[in-house]
């Protein structure tokens, strides 16, 4: 759909509680109207949904942690909202953990929201904390506009969110109470509970460590606080069905209770859960196959009041921590993605219709968290839209998924019924076609959700304890058209802008450079990078002159730009072209240690870029460029529904255009080199450098073999968009404000993780990629071969001719570039592949 008048055409709408022909007017990203499937709206442009699909409500989604900041490793914002897009989840509400901060101050929850604004493609709603710290000032997080407060009843699993005991969950629900707002409760008695250290790869033993009794003890706490206070109450990820009896009896009685339970819950038994099959791991358990039978009436009849995903997302390791030792690896389940799917796969097997669990993907949650006019197609409520494919085979693949690490307990699971395409606020943002075969579907468009708050607080609002306040809708805003230095958001921990001072031009940094910034590990630093294309001599090293040629305003041409052209100078005979920061310090890292960069954000500074192919220089040599002169062809970026793009003429002052998705990422990335001399900025090497890898976008890490104290890191070569092989010479460059992570691994955990890295190492999309780098592409594609064949050995303990037989049947081998003095190839190798291979 567009910004204008649409009209979405299906003959199953899931209109008040049932399905029925309608056609869905969306204007202005409202519905404007619902008329007869077959009524003539002027003006519009139609969308048809097949006859072998429904059109629902956007789906709700009240439980879901994102980790973002401080574990984005973990998850994000980014890769959350994108995975519940696909999985026709339009609204969530984030929990106040595993971020760091946690979400238990005001001041926690700004910067929280801060993290959301640049990544959120579907709009985030926040609970807040209840831990023993802030009881009895729970009143700014609440005004601050939180939707309610979470609590433990026993150990949360971090440390900074710590769990509330009988006197406190009595003291919080008093507070809670007297603002109108709620309490959603993590209910297990820790005084049941026997989990200690390792358990086994048994499943059946850390069953037995969260027994049921458990929950019904804690449940029965939260009952009896809710009736004794009037507070509102909600029990989180119901598991054990045996406590449905006193929760329908309390519901009964008039207690301001709801409750919910999860997909795994309702569609995994414990019986099914191979042994060292950590990714099943939870808190509730999944139970065994009666219990979940029971929990099926609870949800027919009523009792429950929401499915959500209780996503809980970690990195493989963390789930594999302890090789399958259901006791010490990280609980949680991961499936924001395929919850709908996943249930309506069971309840269609035991003969339940899609109408009876509708509601508790819908307004069920809605409700519970006191979201006002979501989860319903009514005039007046946001285009929030999703087309379900009823019938649609879906297999499970980890790797495919959107979710950041490719663990799940659904892979391998084929299920039957997905998402098709979804729409907030009228506009498209996920579409199942998107994406070439094999890969998952990619949406490239810019975040267009919001951030949501109650604009009422309950009672003290005047509403009813039960009613739903109304919300407030955030936008959330869009980068600015040019991103000067310092202007827009700079969300890292630290900022380091582009100057004549920190900067290099055609040289990296070696081992006798003064670091620009220091930083400690896990630090995140916000770069504003500077392309070369507009400022090298044979452009006249002039931007402001360049672009302005080309129709850029002045105002749009980077002051950091004009100002590295004035002042820094190169030798192009002797140096590279690239403009790369200077080196930054992470204290504690050593020769021998892993960097570990992570890539958080990464937004252009402006809305153009360039592509150029030199003499001498690109796949071609000596037949292109055509003519004496160099070539470099100036490339708007726009935007457009699915988001932005680059545009080119099919003929040079022509009208017909070309457009191709962007996918920024820095071809830049590296570490000193031990010796006192600058290394030319074009070859890459163990240091990394201009290593083009065009995976390396949002999401992805690069390790690379640390060198000297300290590190010296560095970033430079931002891209917009570069095919694999980048055959012209240089892609779509242009320049780049990227947030990136930088974490240290000791050397013995690096080789424990993956054995010797002799160069830069990648996982990305759920693929280890290892590289190979020489100057004849015959020999860098054997190095890197080599490079896989080493990293599957150590990693896994693969035989080599078993790795080598794997290597040629699952894994694509890559050219990175192909262009000037160095030749670089990857490889993908999924990591779903070995999910099942125990590591240890």
């Amino acid at each position: 759909m567009t910004r204008g008048r649409s009209v979405i055409r299906a003959q199953r709408t899931w209109l008040e509680g049932s399905f029925r022909p309608a056609a869905v007017i969306v204007e202005r990203g409202v519905i404007a109207g619902i008329v007869d499937v077959r009524a003539h709206v002027a003006g519009a442009r139609t969308v048809l949904v097949p006859d072998d699909a429904v059109l629902l409500p956007g789906l709700v989604d009240s439980h879901v942690h994102v980790n973002e900041p401080g574990r984005t490793e973990w998850e994000g914002f980014r890769s959350a909202t994108l995975a519940a897009a696909a999985g026709g989840v339009t609204t969530i509400v984030d929990m106040p953990l595993n971020s760091l901060p946690p979400t238990t101050t005001a001041d926690a929850l700004e910067v929280k929201r801060a993290a959301a604004v640049p990544s959120a493609f579907i709009d985030i709603g926040f609970w807040g904390g209840a831990v023993p710290e802030n009881l009895g000032a729970l009143a700014p997080l609440h005004d601050a506009g939180v939707f309610g407060f979470k609590c433990f009843l026993s150990p949360s699993g971090v440390d900074e969110f710590g769990h509330l005991d009988r006197a406190q969950l009595l003291a919080a629900m008093t507070e809670i109470a007297a603002m109108g707002s709620r309490l959603i409760v993590h209910a297990e008695d820790p005084a049941l509970l026997h989990e200690h250290g390792a358990l086994g790869r048994e499943y059946g033993a850390f069953l037995a460590s969260r027994p049921a009794r458990s929950e019904a003890s804690a449940i029965d706490a939260v009952i009896d606080a809710a009736r004794r206070t009037g507070a509102r109450a909600h029990i989180l990820h119901l598991s054990d069905a045996h406590s449905l009896p006193a929760i329908r009896a309390a519901k009964a009685e008039g207690v301001a209770l709801t409750v919910e339970t999860c997909p795994h819950y309702l569609t995994i038994a414990a019986e099914e859960i191979p042994e060292g099959a950590s990714e099943f791991k939870c808190c509730p358990p999944i139970r065994e196959a009666a219990n979940r039978d029971l929990l099926w009436e609870g949800v027919v009849d009523g009792t429950i009041d929401a499915i959500v995903s209780d996503h809980s997302p970690s990195t493989v390791d963390l789930k594999r921590s302890g090789g399958g030792d259901f006791g010490l690896a990280w609980g949680g389940i991961s499936g924001l993605q395929v919850g709908l799917a996943a249930v309506w796969t069971e309840a269609r097997g035991r003969g339940i219709p899609l109408e009876t669990i509708l509601p508790l993907y819908t307004t069920g949650p809605a409700r519970v968290a006191g979201l006002d006019g979501v989860g319903t197609i009514e005039v007046g409520a946001p285009a929030h839209l999703t087309v379900f494919g009823v019938d649609d085979p879906f297999a499970i693949d980890a790797a495919r998924l959107l979710h950041k690490n490719p663990i799940t307990a659904y892979d391998r699971r084929v299920l039957t019924g997905r998402i098709r395409r979804t729409w907030l606020h009228g506009e498209s943002v996920f579409d199942v076609t998107a994406g070439g075969p094999g890969e998952a579907p990619r949406f490239r468009g810019a975040p267009r959700g919001r951030l949501l708050r109650p604009a009422a607080h309950g009672s003290a609002a005047g509403l009813p304890p039960d009613a739903p306040g109304t919300k407030e809708l955030t936008p959330t805003p869009t980068a600015p058209t040019v991103l000067q230095r310092g202007a827009g958001p700079i969300p890292g921990d630290h900022y380091l802008p582009a100057s004549p001072d920190t900067v290099m031009w055609g040289r990296l940094p070696c081992e006798t450079d003064a670091a620009v910034l220091t930083i400690a590990p896990g630090d995140t630093v916000t770069f504003d990078t500077v392309s070369h294309e507009g400022i090298l001599e044979d452009q006249g090293k002039d931007p402001l002159a360049f672009f302005t040629g080309h129709g850029v305003a002045p105002a749009s041409v980077l002051d950091d730009a004009i100002e590295i052209a004035a002042t820094l100078s190169r030798d192009p005979a002797a140096d590279g072209p690239h403009v790369v920061t200077g080196p930054v310090f992470v204290a504690g890292a050593q020769p021998g240690d892993l960097l570990k960069i992570t890539v958080e954000r990464l937004v252009p500074r402006v809305p153009y870029g360039v592509i150029s192919n030199r003499h001498g220089k690109g796949a071609l040599v000596g037949e292109l460029p055509r003519g004496a002169a160099n070539v470099s062809v100036f490339t708007p970026v726009e935007e457009r529904v699915s988001g932005p793009v680059g545009v080119l003429p099919v003929t040079e002052g022509g009208q017909r255009v070309v457009e191709f998705p962007l996918a920024p990422f820095l071809g830049t990335m590296g570490v000193a080199v031990a010796r006192a001399e600058r290394p030319h900025s074009v070859p890459p090497g163990a240091h990394g450098g201009n290593i083009d890898i065009n995976l390396l976008t949002e999401g992805a890490v690069l390790y690379l073999p640390v060198q000297v104290p300290g590190a010296l890191a560095y970033v430079g070569d931002p891209h917009f968009a570069q095919g694999d092989g980048e055959v012209a010479l240089t892609a779509l460059e242009a320049s780049l404000r990227a947030t990136l992570r930088f974490e240290v691994v000791p050397r013995a955990a690096a080789l424990a993780e993956f054995g010797e890295v002799t160069g830069p190492l990648a996982r990305a999309g759920g693929y280890l990629v290892p590289t190979g780098l020489d100057r004849d592409l015959n020999v860098a594609m054997r190095n890197c071969v080599r490079a896989a064949l080493s990293l599957l050995q150590a990693r896994y303990g693969m035989d080599e001719h078993l790795a080598y037989a794997y290597l040629s049947a699952a894994t694509d081998f890559d050219i990175s570039q192909v262009v000037d003095i160095v030749c670089g190839v990857h490889a993908r190798i999924r990591e779903a592949d070995f999910a099942g291979v125990h590591r240890g």
